[in-house]
């Protein structure tokens, strides 16, 4: 394992018209040591921390700030991807005179930090149709970041970015789905869904010349999700009845085997491995303490 991404939120209160402000929520009360937990931001200086270890350990860093509606006054239901889906022409004006301040504070840190790359969006799925912004705000973090640009979108809307000349390298979160998969699916079939997908990603990288990263690739360690990995935030916690760290495991071994020999694919990140390692009752995406992380040591030696 050569590379990290540190994935960290800011929040958008208001995300109808007109848009409010994007805007750190801070934890005052973290245990030591902890950068951030759900639902709160990390401060300048927690995150210089770190950076600093990731880079002690011989890692490349890549920063992938991120926009989160804030849940404590939106509905659970509303995701960083329907940001914008009703905005007007000034609304996206106002948008992204926010969202510009702060995807260019972290340039800032990142070119001082030396980190490897730097994320310019996750997921903002409904904001993708304005180029002209997006164009804009990519030649200003240019100008201030001399590392690689990475624009990371839902695999089901990546062909509807038309800027990806502007970026070094594609970023897909790739939950690919295996609708005939029941609980006991074998590698060989999880394999067989990959490879439409990954036949689909070798052509849009060949067309494009650029490679891919997967951004965010994973699966929950529950029941039920080999057709679809990546539910609702919630049901991937306090499930511990439906905990099945075999099926976690068997889509590790199918993901890497479809994937890691691809020609178009400059990395994958995997979603998501915490700072605290999970215990026996963990049924989240974290694969460490689980069978999933053995196999991800195969690959990650």
């Amino acid at each position: 394992m050569r590379n990290i991404t540190i994935s960290f939120p800011w929040y958008q209160d208001q995300l109808g018209s007109p848009p409010s402000a994007i805007a750190p929520i801070y934890n005052t009360a973290l245990p030591t040591g902890v950068v951030f937990q759900n639902c709160s931001s990390p401060t300048d200086a927690a995150l210089a921390s770190a950076v600093a270890a990731a880079q002690a350990r011989g890692l490349r860093v890549q920063l992938r700030p991120m926009v989160d509606p804030n849940w404590t006054i939106n509905p659970a239901s509303k995701s960083r991807s329907t940001i914008g889906v009703n905005y007007t022409l000034a609304d996206w004006a106002t948008w992204f005179d926010s969202y510009d301040d702060f995807i260019l504070h972290y340039a800032n840190l990142a070119e001082t930090w030396n980190v490897a790359a730097l994320c310019v969006a996750a997921e903002l799925t409904a904001a993708q149709s304005q180029e002209g912004h997006w164009r804009g705000l990519i030649a200003s973090v240019r100008a201030r970041f001399s590392g690689l640009l990475v624009f990371s979108t839902e695999r089901q809307a990546v062909e509807t970015v038309h800027f990806w000349d502007t970026l070094d390298l594609i970023g897909v979160d790739d939950y690919n789905p295996c609708p005939t998969c029941g609980d006991n699916a074998t590698v060989a079939q999880l394999q067989m869904a990959w490879a439409g997908e990954v036949q689909r990603l070798g052509n849009l990288s060949a067309a494009l010349g650029r490679p891919i990263v997967l951004s965010e690739v994973g699966i929950c360690s529950l029941v039920g999700h080999l057709v679809y990995p990546n539910p609702a935030f919630a049901q991937c916690y306090g499930q511990l009845q439906f905990r099945s760290l075999s099926a976690q495991a068997t889509w590790y071994t199918a993901m890497f085997q479809a994937l890691w020999s691809q020609p178009w694919l400059q990395g994958l990140y995997l979603w998501k491995v915490t700072t605290d390692a999970p215990d026996t009752t963990d049924c989240s995406f974290n694969p460490l303490n689980k069978p999933a992380a053995v196999v991800m040591s195969k690959y990650f030696a």
